[in-house]
C-alpha cells in the first residue's frame, strides 16, 4: 500500500516531529510563509495543508530535536564529491559516521545523514564542510529543517535508506562537530591580543583539544586536578567535566568511569587539603 503525503506527515509527527509544507517539487517553503518556523505537531493542521495540497513536500523541522543532517554530495552537477570529503576524514584517522542511523537518499543522488549533537551547541546550517580555503567540499549541514521523504524535486524523491528507521538517530562523532564549531567561530585573529597567556586559559585550551581513545582517562585525569585546583566547587567541577567528556574526548567515556576519575581526584585533593592543614 502506497502512504500519501499525509500519512507521511503524519506519522512524523507520531514520532515526535514537527512538520510544514514545502513547494511542490522544490525545497522552498510556501510564498508567504516561514518554514521551519510555522512546523507543527498539530495533526489537524497537518491534514488542512497536505489533505487539501497533496503535492506539497514535506519540511521536517530539526530546531528544536538537537538533531543535524549531514548533507553529502554524490555526483553532484558541480563536481564536487562529499564522499570524497568524508572519506579523506577517515583517512586522517576519524571514526567512521554511524551507518545505523537514519538516512535518506536525496533526489540528485546524495545523501542525508540524520546525527544527534548536544543542544548547548547551538547549530544552524552552512555549506562546504571541511574547506580549507574556500573550495567547494560537497558537504553541507542543517540543523534547522529539512525536506523529507517522499519529498520531491529535480525530477527525483527524497527516499529511507532501506532498513533505516527516523527513531534510530545516532550521535554525531565528535570530528564532525568539531568541524562545524571550528567553521562557525567568530572571524577574528585570535592570536593578535598581544596579552599573556592565563593559568585559566591555558587550561580552556587543554580542555577544547580534548582527547581520543587510548588517551582519554589520562586526559580527563590531569584536567580533574587542575579543575580542583582552581577550588572551583565540586558540584562546577563535575558540571565541567561532564561537558567536556561529551564535547571534547572522542568516544566519551562512560559516565561510570568519568565518576570514578572525579571521586579519585576529590579524595586526592581532600588528602592534601588535611596535609597542608597540619603543616
Amino acid at each position: 500500500m502506497t502512504l500519501s503525503t499525509l500519512d507521511w506527515a503524519l506519522a512524523y509527527q507520531k514520532n515526535g516531529f514537527a512538520v510544514y509544507p514545502l513547494v511542490p517539487g522544490d525545497r522552498i517553503p510556501l510564498k508567504g510563509s516561514h518554514g521551519y518556523k510555522d512546523a507543527t505537531r498539530d495533526p489537524e493542521r497537518a491534514k488542512e495543508w497536505w489533505g487539501q495540497h497533496p503535492a506539497y513536500n514535506i519540511g521536517l523541522s530539526l530546531v528544536d530535536r538537537g538533531i543535524l543532517v549531514l548533507d553529502i554530495d554524490r555526483g553532484h552537477a558541480s563536481g564536487s564529491d562529499g564522499v570524497a570529503t568524508i572519506a579523506a576524514q577517515y583517512e586522517k584517522g576519524m571514526e567512521r559516521l554511524p551507518d545505523d542511523t537514519y538516512i535518506e537518499h536525496t533526489p540528485r543522488g546524495g545523501l542525508h545523514y540524520f546525527l544527534s549533537y548536544p543542544k548547548d551547541l547551538h547549530i544552524t546550517a552552512n555549506t562546504n564542510l571541511f574547506a580549507s580555503n574556500g573550495e567547494d567540499t560537497g558537504v553541507d549541514y542543517n540543523a534547522l529543517g529539512v525536506p523529507v521523504s517522499p519529498s520531491q524535486r529535480s525530477g527525483g524523491q527524497y527516499k529511507p535508506v532501506e532498513g533505516r528507521k527516523l527513531a534510530g538517530i545516532r550521535a554525531a562523532p565528535n570530528w564532525v562537530l568539531a568541524a562545524i564549531q571550528s567553521q562557525n567561530r567568530p572571524n577574528v585573529n585570535f592570536g593578535a591580543f598581544g596579552r599573556r597567556k592565563t593559568w585559566a586559559g591555558k587550561l580552556l585550551d587543554e580542555m577544547v583539544a580534548g582527547a581520543e581513545s587510548g588517551q582519554r582517562n589520562s586526559y580527563l585525569t590531569r584536567i580533574a586536578g587542575k579543575l580542583f585546583a582552581s577550588t572551583a566547587d565540586p558540584e562546577s567541577i563535575w558540571a565541567i567535566m561532564q561537558e567536556v567528556n561529551a564535547a571534547h574526548v572522542d568516544p566519551p567515556l562512560p559516565d561510570k568511569e568519568l565518576a570514578g576519575i572525579f571521586t579519585s581526584i576529590a579524595k586526592r585533593e581532600t588528602r592534601k587539603g588535611q596535609l597542608n592543614g597540619r603543616n
